[in-house]
């Protein structure tokens, strides 16, 4: 078996786990992609959140919920920048 193929079965496994893209119900190539990208990134917050790989099921509750996770992100990035009013 590849290395690599255990990582990208994982990964494309994570991404069906998401309704919206078990199917391609989306005419627009670039909507599709985006939803991909969005849930490419909904997985890794939530395993940054866990502190380890994510899973369907969580072993436990979240040590930090991921709104304040984000809520954090955001604050930061308004720090570097100077705000978000541009």
């Amino acid at each position: 078996m590849h290395p690599k193929r255990r990582v990208v079965e994982r990964s494309l496994a994570w991404l069906t786990a998401h309704r919206r893209l078990a199917r391609d119900y989306e005419r627009d190539p670039a909507v599709f992609e985006a939803l991909i990208r969005w849930d490419a990134i909904n997985t890794m917050v939530r395993q940054f959140d866990r502190g380890g790989p994510a899973t369907r099921q969580p072993a436990g509750p979240p040590a930090r919920p991921i709104n304040s996770l984000l809520k954090h992100s955001l604050s930061c990035l308004a720090a570097e920048y100077g705000g978000l009013d541009s």
